[in-house]
């Protein structure tokens, strides 16, 4: 390749040209995201039941849905939800499953079992876990002056939904109606009518075919279409009674026509008015679609009416864009500050232009790679690229520093450039394969695959790029470049010289006292595993994007009153900030509040924006009615305060036997000292009236259980019962009792309930109420059902000897075949993600033993090799203790990626030694002469490594607070290693050399032959 590179330049140099006209192709096509698309094979099955109780849900609507699932060989995990009036089931599958097509296969089965179903199931539907979280709004904007005005509303959002690119457009703070008809109970016994009766009035009529006729030998269909309704024909439905007779509707109950602006109500800054949010298709570029949608707004500006104006709100576009921008520039300073490094150790431009025409050669390369491997141009793609300019040039510049040194001897230019090439390729190609070797293990740690394989393959083919570049390019550059006598390759600077006469003594020192650094070296790494604790674990890095999420679902219905305390709660978190807030956006729907909040940028402020997240954390307290999220993320119960939490989930087949297993944890745990707030939401649940019907009673009126159960949902609902549109306004129609006459027992002791033969008798008369209490929601996983006991572990300084206290009292109750139990503290979560980390870095550390050993044939010179990676732990946990870094998967993957790059550093020591050592030297010569040698350009490839990493490490301008992790381990982590490996790795190979020579003495003396002597005949 070398040789064919130099003979052959005008092909190499028309290939280059080639691959920079793709690279240019691929750059414009590419999707520009934030963060990398996160896709799990999960699915959501979900189902709502009106005026359903909890273990109603349960039984009628969850259980015979996961029965569905039992058989299904592709699924790996299912749990469920059923609380009141909703069932959601989410279902894990196996990673390489059809996910579009099991989940059309699923919706066939279930639409298949709708009727087994009750009758008043609603929307029973499977959906894809990725695309209900993936439609996320990418922009927002209000209208100002036109509430009411639907009609140009709606000409506006059909405008923005017609823009390329945009999937949704939701209408925020619309001016629907409301028409409630609030029956009047005494009315209904007068005139002897049960709800049913009103219900089956208002009932829409579809449209309907009755056949054809023939008219003049035509054949026509004959249809009947379906009611349109409007508000003055609601008032004049009649309704049939017993006697024959017909009543309207204004005779049993009043009518009135409200706004929803308390139920719908969208506000900027704390003044209401009319706001759409737009979110866009899963494939699209959201710079560009946001870009799009603001054109198109410009554009309707100049349409506007007099008095109606757009603001523009929630942007995520410019963020994505600064963010990108952030990291391009990063990238270019990195690539800039490894070429003053060249340019100082060279000193000739001519030198300099060959490795700096190598980098964005290197780097359209991988870019044309992450293009046709499916990547998008996000944070972590450049921030691997970012990485890879400080390594890419590694390789470049131990070929091209062998090929000055041939140069230097006196070598013609052909046998410098081929000589000073074959002679590091095995180094370079084992240095690469070590880097490259280490991301195996990121393609496999579960969730995190999504956020690290982006990175790891914008390094990954980065690196393959750099490789075929210092084998190619450098050397036909070098031989167009530097053959010429004009050419002046300047000797090794003063100071460099210096510093090579120093570090030769300090070699030279440490191999006639080799148990100092090996000690040294020892001591100060188990110090630094020992402090490791002391640093502490983030699982999830906040991006300071001054983007605040604070979204609450309603679990039932609220009243006004407490509605409005919800708002003033949240309004209250908000607060103490408002004077780094630059938008605040709230909308209020029937069962859904949420609030998006812009703050000012970071640079403005004090707090970042996580302090400021854990402070509304703080402030919030959630309630079993309201599910709190503060950027996408659940506000349990215990986050609002700093104590630690306990969790023990029971699971089995029935739920009296889980009771009273529950029953023993409870007691267990009240008699464990230390332990507070013990809760057993499961358990403890909520007021409810057992409906007792009295068959025998019931069937003497023609009446069975099922037909009463209807009649008395038909009355207790309050839910919309139908809707239409009349003059470009929607209305919606709501039934229910008018006054607060349903919160008696009386009401609904007296309730009409129609017989079988139309008469109306009171419910008393078949049924009867009991007071009991049952459960807010029932929790099932693996098709058991489960109850968690939760409580709260106050002192925090002895929480070890508690929670294993508490472990050994569970493990004394007699569990039943079938039940069990799941014990887990308050960072369960945090550990799991440890162990796929830990386990990740070992994994990448075996590999490149195995690269190693394969490289250098070899068992034993790998393990002498990766003795510079236990060093980096010295520098990893120096940075971040200096920085105030915590351990964080990003530090993980920094770890991972040091493990391959601070190697090469010992390749090159331990590549001269062997390729010197059968020269008959005295092995000190061998060794010391190697660090001479070698050390030029192991300054050189780790500075260039570390100063590319420092616009990373900064953590300067938006979308830094990912890269930074990596950026600080890596200058740490490899500048400690390296000042270790210089003098460690000699005392080693000298130690290794003297096993290896004892173990070689042995085995000859164990396998020598005993020699037997002959008597010879006198």
């Amino acid at each position: 390749m070398i040789t064919l590179a130099v003979k052959r330049s005008v092909a190499v140099t028309l290939f280059l040209v080639g691959i920079v006209a793709v690279g240019i192709f691929c750059i414009q096509k590419f999707n520009v995201e934030l963060m990398p698309e996160f896709k799990v094979s999960m699915a959501f099955i979900t189902a709502s039941y009106p005026n359903a109780s909890a273990e109603e849900v349960d039984q009628k609507i969850t259980v015979p849905l996961e029965q569905l699932l039992k058989e299904d060989q592709d699924i790996t995990n299912v749990s469920s939800t059923s609380s009141k009036e909703s069932s959601s089931i989410l279902i894990t599958f196996k990673s390489n499953v059809n996910l579009e097509r099991k989940i059309q296969d699923l919706q066939t089965q279930i639409d298949a079992s709708r009727s087994v179903m009750p009758a008043g199931v609603r929307s029973l539907a499977v959906t894809d876990y990725n695309s209900s979280m993936g439609r996320e709004p990418v922009i927002g904007f209000s209208v100002l002056g036109a509430k009411g005005d639907e009609s140009f509303l709606q000409r506006i959002e059909q405008e923005i939904a017609n823009v390329p690119g945009v999937a949704e457009v939701d209408f925020l703070g619309s001016n629907v109606k409301e028409i409630h008809i609030n029956l009047n109970s005494q009315q209904l016994t007068t005139y002897k009518l049960a709800t049913s009766d009103l219900l089956n009035s208002l009932a829409i009529s579809p449209m309907q075919t009755i056949g054809t006729i023939q008219e003049k030998g035509k054949e026509l269909q004959l249809v009947v279409p379906e009611e349109q309704y409007t508000v003055a024909a609601i008032e004049q439905i009649k309704i049939p009674t017993k006697d024959g007779q017909f009543v309207s509707i204004r005779d049993i109950a009043d009518i009135t026509i409200v706004s929803n602006e308390e139920k719908n109500l969208y506000t900027v800054n704390d003044k209401p008015t009319i706001g759409f949010s737009v979110a866009k298709d899963s494939n699209a570029n959201i710079v560009e679609v946001t870009d799009a949608v603001i054109e198109k707004i410009e554009a309707l500006k100049g349409t506007l009416p007099e008095g109606i104006d757009i603001q523009i709100g929630d942007n995520a576009g410019i963020f994505v864009k600064d963010s990108i921008e952030q990291v391009t520039n990063n990238l270019i300073m990195g690539a800039l500050l490894a070429s003053a490094v060249l340019l100082f150790f060279f000193k000739n431009i001519r030198i300099l232009l060959i490795i700096i025409l190598s980098i964005p050669i290197s780097i359209i390369m991988a870019l044309i790679a992450l293009y046709f491997s499916g990547q998008t141009l996000n944070v972590l793609s450049l921030a691997g690229l970012a990485l890879g300019v400080g390594m890419m040039v590694d390789s470049s510049i131990v070929i091209l520093e062998n090929i000055i040194k041939y140069k230097q001897q006196g070598y013609p230019i052909f046998e410098a450039v081929k000589q000073g090439s074959k002679e590091l390729r095995q180094a370079v190609i084992a240095s690469t394969l070590t880097t490259i070797i280490v991301f195996s293990p990121m393609f496999f740690i579960g969730d995190l695959t999504s956020i690290t394989i982006p990175f790891a393959l914008a390094v990954i083919f980065t690196l393959i790029a750099s490789l075929l570049a210092a084998l190619t390019i450098v050397p036909m550059l070098s031989y167009k470049w530097i053959g010429s006598e004009k050419v002046v390759i300047q000797n090794d600077a003063k100071w460099l010289s210096w510093l090579t006469i120093q570090y030769q003594k300090v070699v030279k020192w440490s191999l006639k006292k080799r148990w100092v650094p090996v000690l040294v070296t020892l001591v100060l790494s188990i110090g630094s595993l020992l402090l490791i604790p002391v640093i502490g674990f983030e699982a999830e890095t906040v991006e300071d994007d001054g983007r605040l999420y604070i979204d609450a679902f309603l679990e039932g219905e609220l009243s006004e009153d407490e509605l409005l305390l919800l708002m003033k709660q949240l309004d209250d978190a908000i607060e103490p900030f408002d004077d780094v807030i630059q938008v605040k956006e709230k909308s209020v729907e029937q069962d859904f509040i949420s609030y998006f909040i812009q703050l000012v940028p970071k640079s403005e402020r004090k707090e970042q924006l996580k302090e400021i997240i854990a402070q509304v954390k703080q402030s919030l307290v959630p309630s079993s009615m309201v599910s709190l999220y503060i950027n996408r993320e659940s506000l349990q119960v215990f986050d609002a305060n700093q104590e630690r939490r306990i969790d023990v989930t029971l699971s089995g087949t029935n739920y009296e036997v889980l009771k009273a297993l529950t029953e023993q944890v409870t007691l267990f745990l009240e008699n464990t000292p230390g332990i507070t707030d013990i809760d057993v939401p499961g358990i403890s649940g909520e007021p409810q009236l057992k409906l007792v019907v009295e068959n025998a009673l019931a069937a003497k009126y023609g009446l069975d259980r099922e037909q009463i159960v209807m009649q008395m949902q038909e009355a207790v609902m309050n839910d919309e019962v139908m809707h239409f549109s009349e003059n470009e306004t929607d209305y919606r129609v709501y039934v229910n009792y008018a006054n607060r006459q349903t919160d008696t027992m009386a009401f609904w002791e007296n309730l009409n309930i129609q017989t079988a033969s139309g008469d109306h008798i009171p419910l008393f008369a078949v049924a009867s109420f009991e007071s009991t209490h049952g459960p807010i929601s029932i929790q099932r996983k693996g098709f058991k059902q489960g109850i968690t006991v939760r409580a709260t572990v106050a002192n925090t300084e002895q929480s070890d000897e508690i929670i294993n206290e508490f472990n050994q009292m569970l493990e004394e109750i007699p569990f039943p075949p079938e039940y069990g139990y799941e014990f887990f503290s308050f960072d369960t979560g945090d550990e799991e993600l440890i162990t796929k980390l830990v386990i990740a870095v070992v994994v990448a550390i075996a590999l490149v033993y195995a690269v190693l050993a394969i490289q250098f044939n070899s068992y034993s010179q790998p393990i002498l090799i990766m003795l510079a990676i236990p060093p980096t732990i010295i520098g990893v946990v120096l940075g971040l203790l200096l920085t105030g870094q915590p351990l964080s998967p990003m530090v993980a993957l920094g770890v991972i990626i040091l493990a391959g790059i601070v190697v090469n550093n010992s390749i090159l020591l331990v590549d001269y030694i062997n390729q010197h050592k059968e020269e008959h030297w005295d092995r000190t010569r061998v060794v010391v002469a190697a660090g001479k040698e070698r050390l030029r350009p192991i300054l050189m490839t780790t500075l260039t490594t570390v100063l590319g990493m420092i616009p990373l490490a900064l953590g300067l301008g938006d979308g830094a607070s990912l890269q930074q992790p990596i950026g600080i381990v890596t200058i740490f982590g490899l500048t400690v290693s390296t000042v270790f490996t210089l003098v460690f790795i000699p005392v080693m190979y000298t130690l290794f050399d003297d096993c290896t020579n004892f173990l070689k003495r042995l085995s000859k003396k164990v396998t020598r032959k005993p020699v037997i002597k002959q008597k010879t005949a006198a």
